[in-house]
């Protein structure tokens, strides 16, 4: 692979029309890398988007071989640059190559994942009503629904999964496997990553000659680059995972235009980890050392890494506490991701302080020490400790902060924990951790979680989401702006396809999966009943 350009990837081309110019900064010294990338331009954002939309029919239309070895083919290719690609993304987030490893792996699992979906095809949904004319009350017609791509996606890269959740990440993958081509916003943080998987995937169209509209590249530190492709006529969905405060931003574009489109969003989570009493009456080194490998993989920057311990005070808590201080000294470190990650880490750990009351007990620090600015260079882990009633009295202004930090909530007994855990916004996760003797109590409060999070795990830490078909990434607002998709999992591609239902029509019109002769073998939901049968003409 040629060395990295800093131009947009528009379709088949290479395009530098944006007059804006930055570079990344490595993680590890703060310097600026080469080379300089441009802003792009709005006519490039056009050019892009428009190229998407002459794609769509084809793409909408293509069997699931085209699309399937599409996916496949593109992991072969991406896997042929891993090095290349491992070293861009260390220095440009600060993340260990064995975490990169492990991320690079997941994505192209993610893309064999979706191409055995496709192949499959039963994700969209075939349901037939035959037409039905010996029955009372009035003849009923031929009625044959699917799901059906949304059209052209723009899909917002993120800062903390330079692969997972990028160019070749959950929100692409998904939506390509539904049929719609996808125009990528880069993530400033990592710009070269973000090229250099870019050329991966021209490269792939290229080879299969197919429609250069199937992907483009568009990338830049300024916020138009993302409003010009949010608002764009021909964008029919958006995906997005980062922070509450820009996806608010676009959610809000997203609303006032002409057309309303869906803004699919993945914004954080406060994780809340709900120890019962029993936990803390047995070793709780296993306890101990999982939690802490659950706040610090990532240095922290998961969105679901458990932000709040709730426990009831007792003389186990107390010993607990210090064990938990004491593992914590051992605990590893990295740098954040960038400057932005850590001023706004710095900001939400104050709020801590100033909002909840909470005091931090690791690292210590004496009253009349002044607090050092964040930048990136490795923080320690930070934990804090607060009691219910403090945040009650205070009014529970929950906050997340992205980063290693975790809040230890004591309550005075298990009503005080009920009432607090209702105060929680809606959430990704929430961990119960309990001995098999306090099910039934855990069985009294279960309605009032499944009501506020996505995922709820019992006796485990939420950190790491397989790709899976039960897969659940995504829960109620501020969570997600849409708690009802996943952002994670087989059931993402949902999000980028919508019910379109067909009356009377002859066969030779109807798409491969309604026909009566069922060429794809799918299985489909006939007069109520699921079968892969033909039906009669």
């Amino acid at each position: 692979m040629d060395s990295l350009t800093g131009s947009q990837i528009i379709g088949q081309q290479l395009s530098d029309h944006g007059d804006e110019k930055y570079r990344a900064t490595s993680a590890f010294s703060g310097e600026p890398m080469a080379p300089f990338f441009r802003n792009a331009s709005e006519g490039e954002v056009d050019r892009a988007v428009c190229l998407a939309r002459d794609a769509s029919g084809f793409w909408a239309t293509a069997s699931p071989d085209v699309k399937s070895k599409f996916l496949r083919e593109l992991a072969q290719r991406v896997n042929a640059s891993r090095e290349t690609l491992l070293n861009r993304a260390s220095l440009e987030t600060g993340y260990p190559e064995p975490r990169l490893t492990m991320e690079l792996d997941r994505s192209l699992f993610q893309l064999g994942v979706f191409a055995n979906l496709v192949e499959e095809g039963s994700w969209v949904d075939a349901i037939i009503d035959q037409r039905k004319a010996n029955q009372a009350g009035p003849p009923q017609p031929d009625l044959r629904r699917m799901l059906r791509p949304v059209g052209p996606v723009g899909v917002f890269g993120a800062s903390n999964f330079p692969f997972a959740i990028s160019v070749i990440g959950n929100d692409v993958v998904s939506a390509w496997a539904a049929g719609c081509p996808v125009v990528v916003k880069g993530h400033p943080g990592h710009p070269g990553t973000c090229e250099l998987l870019g050329r991966c995937v021209q490269d792939v169209i290229r080879s299969k000659n197919l429609p250069e509209g199937i992907f483009s590249l568009v990338q830049g530190t300024q916020n138009r680059v993302g409003e010009a492709l949010v608002q764009h006529p021909s964008i029919r969905a958006i995906g997005f995972t980062g922070s509450l405060r820009g996806g608010k931003s676009l959610w809000a574009l997203t609303q006032k235009r002409t057309e309303p489109i869906p803004f699919f969003a993945e914004l954080g989570s406060l994780n809340p980890t709900l120890a019962f009493p029993a936990i803390f009456r047995r070793n709780t080194s296993d306890f101990t050392k999982n939690l802490l490998a659950s706040l610090t993989i990532g240095n922290g920057q998961m969105c679901t890494r458990p932000g709040f311990v709730f426990y009831v005070k007792c003389r186990e808590t107390e010993q607990w506490t210090q064990e938990l201080l004491t593992a914590a000294s051992l605990a590893p470190q990295q740098p954040l991701l960038n400057t932005s990650v850590a001023s706004q880490f710095a900001e939400a750990t104050e709020q801590y302080r100033v909002q909840l009351d909470a005091r931090q007990i690791f690292p210590l620090q004496t009253k009349d020490e002044p607090k050092s600015e964040f930048d990136a260079s490795p923080p320690s882990l930070h934990l804090y400790q607060v009691t219910a009633a403090e945040v009650l009295r205070c009014g529970a202004k929950w906050t997340e902060a992205f980063g290693p930090v975790c809040i230890l909530v004591g309550c005075k007994d298990l009503e005080e924990m009920k009432a607090i855990t209702n105060t929680l916004p809606g959430g990704l996760t929430l961990s119960l951790h309990a001995d098999p003797a306090e099910q039934t109590l855990a069985a009294q409060w279960l309605s009032d979680w499944t009501a506020k999070f996505g995922r709820i795990v019992w006796n485990d830490f939420p950190t790491g989401v397989p790709i899976g078909n039960a897969t659940q990434h995504g829960g109620p607002y501020p969570a997600s702006f849409d708690g009802q998709g996943t952002s994670i999992g087989t059931r993402a591609i949902e999000r980028f396809a919508r019910p379109t239902c067909y009356q009377n029509f002859p066969e030779t019109l109807l798409p491969p999966e309604l026909q009566s002769d069922n060429p794809r073998h799918i299985w489909r939901q006939v007069d109520g009943r699921l079968t892969q049968d033909k039906l009669p003409h």
